[in-house]
């Protein structure tokens, strides 16, 4: 580091009490003042540090407590306004109501602490969160259709495929699980709704059922393990036809897990 980077980053120190400095886009001020009124010559800086530190000072502090702050304004309005996402009026109606005070006390809270948060540490803007997040989407997608279409050419490929739970689900991957599943022998298709369920893929929330009327009773019954208690997860109708199921350990199983109320 030269002599001149080195002064004046003593100075940085002494004046921010944040890390938000170490990030050179949080600090434009300061760039604009080291590289048009900071000397390269070691003689002309030396002569000029009279002016320069104070200046320097001066940089630092419109930075850390005007410009930079300004800059992070509008990221945290956006995560304020996160608050109010993923609302299912549809699913959760009361829920929600019930939620709405909660949303509107969180929400001047949730920006107070993302503006202070963001105006004294580095943390990335949202832009860049967006584009991480279509970056793993994006690999995401991959990895499962890959997955998938293993499955479909009788590949064997692992048990399942970790980290992909509610992903976005496309019309690509559907076309994918259906040729899976239609080539899949039976331990193959226990694999593939497994995978289903535990990463809440959409073949799964759509059908609830999936894998409870598998034409194998060994499937059916391992489904029967894991699906949720909750009645008005599976169909009455589905039900029914696994507590008189043709297989004696299929039919005691369901009876266990979902007595009939009739």
């Amino acid at each position: 580091m030269s002599r001149t980077r080195a002064a004046l980053a003593l100075s940085l120190v002494l004046a921010s009490a944040g890390c938000a400095w170490s990030n050179r886009d949080n600090r434009p001020v300061w760039n604009a003042f080291e590289e048009h009124l900071v000397p390269k010559d070691d003689a002309a800086f030396l002569v000029s540090l009279p002016l320069t530190v104070p200046g320097g000072v001066l940089a630092i502090l419109a930075d850390t407590f005007v410009v930079h702050p300004a800059q992070v304004a509008d990221d945290a309005l956006g995560d304020a306004r996160d608050v109010w996402k993923h609302i299912k009026w549809r699913e959760r109606y009361y829920t929600e109501l019930v939620a709405i005070p909660l949303r509107t006390v969180a929400t001047p809270l949730v920006f107070s602490g993302s503006f202070i948060g963001r105006s004294f540490f580095d943390i990335p803007p949202r832009g860049a969160r967006v584009d991480q997040e279509q970056q793993e989407r994006a690999e995401n997608h991959r990895k499962v259709k890959e997955w998938l279409d293993a499955l479909a050419a009788d590949a064997n490929p692992e048990r399942g495929v970790s980290g992909t739970r509610g992903m976005d689900w496309s019309a690509e991957l559907q076309k994918s699980f259906a040729a899976a599943h239609a080539r899949a022998n039976s331990q193959q298709r226990l694999t593939l709704y497994r995978a289903a369920h535990l990463n809440a893929w959409k073949p799964a929330t759509d059908d609830p059922a999936l894998g409870l009327l598998d034409p194998d009773p060994v499937v059916r019954y391992e489904v029967l393990e894991w699906v949720s208690r909750e009645r008005n997860t599976v169909p009455e109708e589905v039900l029914d036809r696994l507590r008189d199921d043709p297989n004696e350990m299929v039919r005691l199983r369901a009876r266990e897990r979902f007595p009939s109320e009739h």
